[in-house]
């Protein structure tokens, strides 16, 4: 090797040296290290039992349902509401790399009907199926945000897969509570009884099974 192609070899060395010293200069001091995007998906039960609902709004069966059927001239609505925390937060990847966290999203909203001895369709018809999203301790209807609904869900049926209906705003709406790490879903409807309609007194339970697919970035410098 010739001394020009030495000094050259040290040269080049040298360049490459600084540029990587400047480089990393940059990288720590602006804190834009690579990232590697996690996704999870957790499960959250909501149960509905109509004999519950029936107790909770002071529903007396024998006496409205006389012989175990619904008379023509009764027609009622009987409102419900579910409610169910979800803190992501309690998850050990999240535990993990809690630390180096970002970019903290819901990608999808679904369900599936796990358990279903409903001798009604829900919800019934002209009514809906809502879900709402509200801060961790909300205690009221009032203090959530309708976010979206949920399909109809066919009487008796198991095995039903849909994913959540947002309404306009509703997907943001939930990002934007889920910032916080954890929220407050609610389901609310109503039970419209109408004797004119059917004389079958609703009974039976339902256990919608919600899973949470959540994605985020983990920082790795």
């Amino acid at each position: 090797m010739t001394r020009t192609q030495r000094s050259l070899g040290v040269w080049c060395y040298g360049v490459a040296w600084c540029f990587l010293l400047g480089l990393s200069f940059l990288i720590m001091s602006s804190g834009c290290g690579p990232t590697v995007i996690v996704t999870i998906q957790e499960e959250l039960p909501i149960r509905l039992d109509i004999n519950k609902i029936f107790a909770e709004q002071k529903v007396v069966v024998g006496k409205l349902f006389p012989g175990s059927r619904v008379p023509r001239s009764l027609k009622m609505s009987v409102p419900f509401w579910l409610t169910k925390k979800y803190d992501i937060r309690n998850n050990s990847k999240f535990k993990q790399y809690k630390s180096q966290i970002s970019q903290l999203q819901i990608k999808r909203l679904s369900y599936r009907v796990a358990h279903n001895t409903l001798n009604i369709d829900i919800p019934t018809q002209g009514t809906t199926l809502d879900v709402f999203i509200g801060e961790i301790g909300a205690k009221s209807k009032d203090k959530y945000d309708k976010v979206g609904f949920l399909q109809p869900i066919p009487g008796g049926k198991v095995g039903v897969v849909d994913q959540l209906e947002f309404i306009q705003g509703g997907e943001e709406m939930t990002n934007t509570r889920f910032q916080k790490f954890a929220f407050e879903m609610g389901v609310g409807g109503s039970l419209l009884i109408d004797g004119t309609v059917s004389s079958v007194v609703p009974q039976g339970q339902l256990e919608l099974i919600v899973e949470v697919q959540v994605s985020f970035g983990i920082d790795v410098l």
